[in-house]
């Protein structure tokens, strides 16, 4: 698992915790991590606030997957989305440029179908913008997970990190940040061997960043997380040892120091300078 994914799995499991379970709880519960791809663009609008037509107009016309869930960009930004599969590749016909991370899930074309058709006024219009979010709740048919979402697609995360997200109390504050421990467990998570051979960045020793008056970092912003030495801090290193000098020797002119300050005085007041 990737920086970039771990990151985007974080700040979605946070969003839950923090009061978004209602509408962003089946992404946590049944979402899977997908392959960035090179296959990008073409949709119409290419705004983020179209990314579930543009998803859903390619997986139509090209006989794709449709998946939604969380997208990280290259910017670093992680926003709700929507993109395409083509096995675990993802085709992402919104963005002009590839994610770094995808997390989400994937829905059968007979679902999709079914929802779409829902999704229309009595006049006619396209009222479809996400499945899990968005307006007109009362229009949107009942998903049965063992038969509308494509099993076996994508890699998993720990379940330890999908039970706090959808089981954890909203601990007390503003900060909706997922704990250090989230972030360890996710970056530690073997799956098929999709582990990260890229350096991992330093984790910083703090969240509140520069110029924002002291405000905390929430998990929309662009952090970056690295892992922490043996899940903690490292010392700061010892101060080097003082020095024990001579008495009665001047430091301007001698091998050796006053071991005092008095010492000092009285021997530089009387030494001559060579």
């Amino acid at each position: 698992m990737t920086e970039d994914e771990a990151e985007t799995v974080a700040a979605h499991a946070a969003q839950c915790v923090w009061g978004a379970r209602r509408s962003w709880g089946p992404v946590m519960r049944y979402g899977r991590l997908f392959t960035p791809g090179t296959d990008v663009g073409g949709g119409h609008p290419m705004i983020p606030a179209w990314a579930g037509k543009n998803a859903y107009r390619r997986a139509v016309e090209s006989g794709l997957v449709y998946a939604e869930g969380y997208a990280r960009r290259p910017s670093g930004i992680t926003h709700y989305s929507a993109w395409c599969l083509e096995g675990e590749t993802v085709v992402d016909p919104g963005f002009r440029e590839p994610g770094t991370a995808y997390f989400g899930v994937a829905l059968r074309s007979g679902f999709m179908r079914r929802f779409h058709d829902a999704q229309r006024s009595d006049h006619g219009s396209d009222m479809f913008s996400y499945v899990f979010i968005g307006p007109y709740e009362e229009m949107r048919p009942p998903l049965d997970p063992a038969a509308d979402i494509v099993a076996g697609l994508g890699r998993d995360i720990p379940s330890r990190v999908r039970d706090w997200a959808l089981t954890a109390d909203r601990p007390p504050g503003a900060d909706r940040v997922a704990p250090d421990w989230v972030l360890d467990e996710l970056l530690r998570f073997p799956e098929r061997g999709h582990l990260s051979t890229q350096p991992r960045r330093p984790r910083p020793r703090s969240s509140r960043r520069p110029g924002t008056n002291g405000a905390r970092l929430g998990p929309m912003d662009a952090v970056q997380f690295g892992p922490r030495e043996d899940l903690g801090y490292r010392r700061p290193p010892s101060p080097p040892p003082s020095k024990t000098y001579g008495a009665g020797a001047c430091p301007k002119c001698c091998s050796s120091t006053p071991s005092s300050p008095k010492a000092l005085l009285s021997a530089t007041s009387t030494c001559s300078p060579r």
